[in-house]
């Protein structure tokens, strides 16, 4: 045990098991109960103490195990701070929401159809499916539109409008872009040089 300014320590605090962010934060959500691995809520803890202040705050380590797999994590802890966990600073009691799909600035079905001239005995075939049109940036293949029963020269149609709407959000979400595609540089030359190639 060693004695400095006033604190007594017989350790060093440290990390053990999961350390990932995202299991760490949901773990914390769950109130320490959840395992992250089998999904477990009896999970266990351990305080490992590091040292005390003469003002009798403590600080050390928990370790957080789970009975029925091996998954383990840890946080530190300090009565002196807030939050006792103080690794938890900066968590969010709700999970972020996911960043919203690129392609749902592109509207509905028919908008986009209508914004990229398709050829009405297309829009015909496509509207019998339930197509979104952000279901339409996984489509970079030919088969993916003749599945739809679409012609070998309708499918390169919507193959080039694809290609071609990848562009226009990229410009729209990197407007620094707009100038680059008038010069033949940065992200959106590189889009422009696949859509001339799909």
């Amino acid at each position: 045990i060693a004695s400095k300014n006033g604190l007594l320590s017989w350790g060093n605090q440290f990390s053990t098991g999961d350390q990932g962010r995202s299991s760490k934060e949901e773990f914390w959500r769950s109130g320490f109960k959840r395992c992250q691995s089998c999904g477990c809520t009896h999970v266990t803890s351990n305080d490992v103490p590091a040292g005390c202040r003469m003002n009798g705050d403590g600080y050390g380590t928990a370790v957080f195990s789970c009975p029925h797999c091996t998954w383990t994590t840890s946080f530190q802890y300090d009565d002196a701070s807030e939050p006792y966990y103080y690794e938890t600073l900066d968590y969010q009691r709700q999970p972020a929401p996911p960043p919203p799909h690129p392609w749902a600035r592109a509207g509905n079905l028919n908008e986009w159809m209508g914004r990229y001239n398709i050829p009405n005995d297309i829009r015909v075939q496509l509207q019998q499916y339930a197509i979104a049109p952000r279901e339409l940036s996984d489509m970079t293949q030919l088969a993916h539109f003749k599945a739809l029963g679409l012609t070998r020269s309708q499918a390169e149609i919507m193959l080039r409008a694809v290609a071609q709407t990848e562009q226009d959000l990229l410009l729209d979400a990197h407007p620094h872009n707009q100038v680059a595609a008038a010069t033949g540089t940065d992200e959106a030359a590189a889009v422009r040089v696949r859509s001339n190639s799909a």
